[in-house]
């Protein structure tokens, strides 16, 4: 005797000497079904009968229905984003075996790919099922279901047939969904773009370093440096982005000469998996040109002349409206410390309402309190600020995007700049990572940071930036200090 099956509704698979449980997630519908003993033998019958189905896209199988009606009517034409979700989610489905009922609303699928038997008629009860017809219509569900389990992203997305063949389902499709399946969204196309120069960017700024020659530039001080790696990688981002996405507003670190690009300077690529990534629905309408992207080609670049290369990042922030939304961070040395053989390079990225991705996020053991702050720009200011808050451990690094990290990745409590000094081009960026995981930045105030294309680019009040425990820190914040930071 075959075992018997069940079809219930959560997503696991357990077994037991008598019966086989196989449990399926249909977001608020529960599909459960047992074929008796008696019926079993239909499951000799499933392999050659899944086959068919398969075959004939799932369409009504040739033998007589309990009560007549239309057989294999034409598939009503269907919704092209509806049927690209549902198609994605069920991989075995080819998509015109999906199709929207006419007249019906949007969250309407006709999983079978056919309109709704005419019999029985409303109100009158259903004929039961022949022995061959229900073992048909249990060897399909059960087929669907492995191919819901393989598909885990349709998961409360996609609810199956529990009746008979062609009867319709609520299909809980949301509207990011939507957004997904039908095209990338700019900003999706935006972040997908910036994720591959970034790393074009960590590439060039690695070949510079390899070729011995920096071409250093003092800008304003013997701290506040310039080298070929910042130039060259400047270049690559800004001209890459302007090709594809020519309304952006784009604002880099570097000032730089209006000049022709090396080909060899400009990254074409779109990073895959983000452009698979559904665009939050508050981001699905921005326009091209509604966008600021602030560009620092190498965050830490006195670090960089000085072999710390740990502390470099690329930094590409896009802001709307004023406010970070997105922002890629590359590290061209991350792993470099493993050895000649290591794996050079890591890229974290993260869309506000969509998150962070491309790290372990760890926190800081509770009540221990490890501060970071500026390796070469410290003052007065800074260190009071810094005792104020009684940390049990200071660290001295350079980047802003590189002590971000550390806050994410549970090296430091708290990121701490009293001073004026920072830009919006180190600060955008980072900014996205830290609140996609529910940190918080804003200046020393507490006000959060502008990344309007007419804001002053001077971070002039200082940052503090923590993963949590944000008003701690914030009320250790001496009063004198925030007296002599104006914003």
């Amino acid at each position: 005797m075959l075992p018997t099956c069940w079809i219930s509704s959560s997503m696991s698979v357990c077994s037991r000497p008598t019966s086989f449980m196989g449990k399926l997630v249909l977001g608020s519908n529960t599909v459960s079904r047992y074929l008796p003993p008696s019926e079993s033998f239909c499951w000799f019958l499933a392999p050659l009968v899944v086959m068919a189905l398969c075959k004939k896209l799932f369409v009504v199988p040739s033998h007589p229905r309990p009560h007549g009606g239309r057989r294999n009517p034409p598939t009503p034409p269907a919704d092209a984003a509806v049927t690209a979700v549902a198609a994605e989610a069920w991989p075995c489905l080819r998509p015109q075996s999906m199709a929207r009922r006419r007249g019906r609303e949007r969250g309407y699928l006709l999983l079978a790919g056919t309109e709704e038997p005419r019999c029985p008629a409303p109100g009158s009860q259903k004929q039961p099922l022949t022995p061959l017809y229900s073992g048909t219509t249990h060897a399909l569900e059960a087929l669907r279901s492995a191919c819901s389990v393989c598909s885990s992203s349709c998961q409360n997305s996609l609810a199956l047939p529990s009746g008979s063949w062609g009867e319709k389902q609520k299909v809980d499709v949301n509207h990011s969904m939507l957004i997904m399946a039908s095209s990338p969204t700019v900003l999706i196309r935006l972040v997908a773009s910036a994720y591959s120069i970034a790393q074009k960017a960590g590439m060039i700024i690695r070949n510079v370093m390899a070729g011995g020659d920096l071409g250093i530039v003092e800008k304003t001080s013997s701290i506040d440096l310039q080298t070929k790696a910042d130039r060259l990688a400047q270049m690559s981002i800004c001209s890459s982005l302007a090709r594809k996405f020519p309304k952006l507003t784009i604002i880099g670190e570097e000032d730089l000469p209006v000049e022709e690009v090396d080909q060899d300077l400009i990254e074409d690529g779109q990073w895959e998996e983000i452009l698979k990534k559904p665009c939050p629905t508050q981001y699905s309408s921005i326009k091209e040109e509604d966008l600021v992207v602030w560009v620092d080609p190498v965050d830490g670049t006195k670090e960089y002349t000085e072999g710390l290369l740990d502390n470099v990042t690329v930094l590409i922030g896009i802001a709307y409206e004023g406010k970070a939304i997105a922002g890629v961070i590359n590290q061209p040395y991350y792993n470099y410390q493993e050895g000649k053989d290591a794996v050079l390079g890591r890229t974290i990225w993260g869309v506000l309402g969509l998150g962070a991705f491309g790290f372990q996020l760890n926190e800081v053991p509770d009540g221990k309190h490890i501060i970071t702050t500026t390796r070469s720009h410290s003052n007065k200011l800074v260190n009071d600020c810094i005792s104020a808050m009684n940390p049990d451990e200071v660290l001295r690094v350079g980047g802003a995007g590189n002590k971000i990290i550390q806050l994410i990745e549970g090296k430091a409590s708290a990121y701490v700049f009293a001073s004026p000094g920072c830009k919006k081009w180190d600060t955008c960026a980072p900014e996205v990572i830290l609140h996609a995981v529910g940190g918080k930045l804003t200046d020393i105030h507490g006000n959060a940071l502008q990344y309007h294309k007419e804001v002053k680019h001077m971070n002039s009040a200082g940052v503090l930036a923590t993963l949590r425990n944000y008003d701690y820190y914030a009320g250790c914040v001496p009063e004198t200090v925030k007296n002599a930071l104006v914003p």
